[in-house]
C-alpha cells in the first residue's frame, strides 16, 4: 500500500468541515482549523476542556440551552447518531451563526463506548439568505409591511381562531382617494414616498392585535382581531382615517391625503377569508363611489351593486365606441342686462335601453375605471365642434364653458388633448371657457398652475366650480390666472330664505369682485333667488329659471339673446 503524501495533521487541518474529537470522558482531544473558525476560539484553550466548558454557547432564541441539553449529552447518555441537526451559537466574541451537527458514537475493539466525533457546517450566511428569501416572498418590498399572500395567510388563521373562540373580527379594505393623479403629475417617487408614509402612518395608528398590509397599488388591508363590537371595527377605522388625513410633507411640499375604507365582519358578512376580503373589497368600492374620504360597512345589497357597476362599466366602454354621449347646452345670462353671454355644455349618456341618463348616474363610475379622460375627450371635441359652429353661424354668443374632471385636467397629456380639439373644429380659443371644480386644487396647486398659465396663454378662459365647497386655502385666487367663480348651487338653492347662505353669497360676488374676476351663480329655479342675485352685483347665472339644458338642434335657429326669451 502506498504512503500519502500528506500527513494525519494536515489532511485533518485541510477540511472545510469542523471536526472535533472527544474521549469517553468528554474531554476534546483534538480541534482540526475551520472548527477553530466555527467554534470562535483557538485549540489550545479547547483541547483537553470538557465539552460542556466551551466558551461558545448552544443557543435557543436569546437564551442559553441547559447543559442537560446539549447536543453531545445526548450521545453520552446512548444515542449512537446525531445527524444533521442545526444549533444557533454564540462564540466568544459575541458572533452569532448557525452550524449544522452530525455526531457519532466511536467504540472500541470490544464495542466500549470509546468517546465520538462531530463535524460542523457553518450556516450561517445559508440561512440568512433562506431567511431573507422568505422575506421578500412575505414582504412588500415598497413599505416592509405584509404582502397579500402573508396577510391571507394571518387572515385565515385568525378567522379559524375566532371561530373556536366565538370571536368577532374585521377586515378592512383600504384604498387612498384619488391616488393615480398624484403618480401622473408628480411622478411614481413622489407616489412611492406617499405610500411609505401612509403606510407608517396605518401601522402607527394600529393596535397590538391589528395587521396592517399592503397587498398592491394605493390599496392596504387591515385585520382587526377580537373587535367585540361593530361600533369598535368604525372608530378604528376612524381614527386612521384621521392619522392619513394630517397634512404630509412629500418632497418638499405639504400634501393632503385622503382615503376611502370599505369593512367585512366576521361572521356575519362571511365566514371564510376569501369571502371577507371580497366583501370588504365591495364595501370600499362603494365608498370610493360616494366620493371618497368615508368608511362604508358591507352589507348584501353592495355586491348586487358591484355587478351592476361592473356591467355598466363595459357598457361604458361600449358607449364609447358607438358614440352614445351627447351634449346639451344650457344658456348663461348676463344678470344685469338680460342678455345670454354664453353657454354650459352637460354630457349626457342616451343608452340604448334606459334613455337619457344624467352624468351623476356614470360619470363617477367612468372617474373609477379609467374612462373620465376618454370621455372627457370627447366632450371637449363635440363643445368645440357645437361653438365653432355657432360663431360661423353668426350667434353672437357662442362662448362655451365646459366642465373638466380633475383626472383630465391632471393628466401630462391634457394640453395636447385641448390644442388637439381646436385644431381639429377650428374653434377660436377665445370662445372656451373650462370649469374646473374647486376640490381638484387641493394638495395640486403646484403642478396644476404650469396647466392654467398655459391655458391662459393660447386664450382659454377659466372658472373654478362649485367655489365655496371646499378648499381652505384661497391663495391660488392670486396665483392662478382664474377669469371666473362658480358660486355653488347649494348655496343659491337655500336664498334668500336662509341668511347664511345670502352671506356667503356676498361673500363670494365681493371676493371675485375685488379680484378682478366675474361671479356666475348656478341651479337658479326661482325668481326671488334671481331678484336677489341681481342686487347683490352677480354677473351671470344659469338654471332652469333661464333655460334647461336641450340638444344644440333645440336652439339652433332660435338661439336666445334676451332673458326674456330663455325658458
Amino acid at each position: 500500500m502506498a504512503r500519502l503524501p500528506f500527513t494525519f495533521e494536515k489532511i485533518f487541518d485541510t477540511l472545510l468541515e469542523g471536526v472535533t474529537v472527544l474521549d469517553a470522558a468528554g474531554r476534546i482531544t483534538l480541534v482540526n482549523a475551520a472548527a477553530e473558525r466555527i467554534l470562535g476560539a483557538p485549540r489550545a484553550s479547547i483541547e483537553g476542556m470538557h465539552y460542556s466548558s466551551v466558551p461558545w454557547r448552544v443557543a435557543q432564541g436569546d437564551a442559553e440551552m441547559p447543559r442537560d441539553r446539549h447536543p453531545f449529552a445526548r450521545v453520552f447518555a446512548g444515542e449512537e447518531r446525531i445527524a444533521a441537526e442545526e444549533y444557533d451559537i454564540v462564540a466568544p466574541d459575541g458572533r452569532r451563526t448557525t452550524i449544522q451537527v452530525n455526531a457519532a458514537a466511536m467504540r472500541d475493539e470490544h464495542g466500549a463506548f470509546a468517546g465520538m466525533v462531530a463535524t460542523y457546517a457553518d450556516i450561517g450566511e445559508r440561512k440568512r439568505a433562506e431567511q431573507r428569501i422568505h422575506y421578500l416572498a412575505t414582504r412588500d418590498i415598497l413599505t416592509e409591511l405584509s404582502n397579500r399572500a402573508l396577510f391571507c395567510a394571518r387572515l385565515e388563521a385568525a378567522v379559524e381562531s375566532a371561530s373556536r373562540e366565538g370571536r368577532a373580527l374585521a377586515v378592512v379594505a383600504v384604498g387612498l382617494d384619488r391616488f393615480t393623479a398624484i403618480n401622473d403629475s408628480l411622478g411614481r417617487d413622489v407616489g412611492d414616498e406617499v405610500i411609505r408614509k401612509v403606510a407608517a402612518r396605518l401601522t402607527a395608528s394600529a393596535g397590538a392585535e391589528e395587521e396592517v398590509a399592503r397587498p398592491g397599488g394605493d390599496e392596504f388591508l387591515v385585520l382587526l382581531r377580537d373587535i367585540g363590537t361593530p361600533g369598535r371595527a368604525h372608530r378604528t377605522a376612524a381614527s386612521m382615517r384621521s392619522a392619513v388625513s394630517w397634512p404630509m410633507e412629500v418632497s418638499g411640499r405639504e400634501a393632503v391625503v385622503t382615503m376611502s375604507m370599505g369593512i367585512a365582519l366576521f361572521p356575519g358578512d362571511g365566514e371564510s377569508a376569501g369571502t371577507l376580503l371580497r366583501n370588504a373589497g365591495t364595501a370600499l368600492n362603494v365608498a370610493k363611489s360616494a366620493g371618497g374620504d368615508c368608511v362604508r360597512f358591507f352589507d348584501a345589497h353592495m355586491n348586487v351593486a358591484a355587478r351592476e357597476r361592473f356591467d355598466t362599466e363595459a357598457e361604458l366602454r361600449r358607449a364609447l365606441d358607438r358614440d352614445e354621449f351627447v351634449l346639451h347646452f344650457q344658456p348663461q345670462v348676463d344678470i344685469a342686462t338680460g342678455a345670454v353671454a354664453g353657454w354650459e355644455a352637460l354630457v349626457r349618456w342616451r343608452h340604448p335601453e334606459r334613455g337619457l341618463l344624467l352624468p351623476g348616474l356614470f360619470l363617477p363610475i367612468a372617474e373609477g375605471c379609467g374612462l373620465a379622460a376618454p370621455i372627457g375627450e370627447a366632450v371637449l371635441q363635440k363643445a368645440c365642434r357645437q361653438a365653432a359652429a355657432w360663431s360661423r353661424g353668426g350667434v353672437v354668443a357662442a362662448r362655451m364653458a365646459i366642465n373638466v374632471s380633475a383626472l383630465q385636467f391632471r393628466h401630462p397629456g391634457f394640453m395636447n388633448v385641448v390644442r388637439a380639439a381646436i385644431a381639429s373644429t377650428g374653434v377660436e380659443p377665445s370662445l372656451l371657457e373650462l370649469e374646473i371644480v374647486e376640490n381638484a386644487l387641493i394638495g395640486h396647486e403646484p403642478e396644476l398652475q404650469a396647466v392654467f398659465e398655459a391655458l391662459a396663454e393660447e386664450g382659454i378662459e377659466l372658472s373654478i366650480d362649485d367655489f365655496g365647497t371646499g378648499y381652505s386655502n384661497l391663495g391660488y385666487l392670486k396665483r392662478l390666472p382664474i377669469d371666473a367663480l362658480k358660486i355653488d348651487q347649494s348655496f343659491v338653492n337655500d336664498m334668500p330664505a336662509s341668511p347664511e347662505a345670502c352671506a356667503i353669497v356676498n361673500a363670494v360676488i365681493a371676493m371675485a369682485h375685488g379680484l378682478g374676476l366675474r361671479a356666475i351663480a348656478e341651479g337658479i329655479e326661482r325668481r326671488e333667488q334671481l331678484d336677489f342675485l341681481r342686487a347683490a352685483g352677480c354677473d351671470r347665472g344659469q338654471g332652469h329659471l333661464l333655460g334647461r339644458p336641450q340638444p344644440a338642434e333645440h336652439w339652433n335657429g332660435v338661439v336666445p339673446t334676451r332673458l326674456e326669451r330663455v325658458g
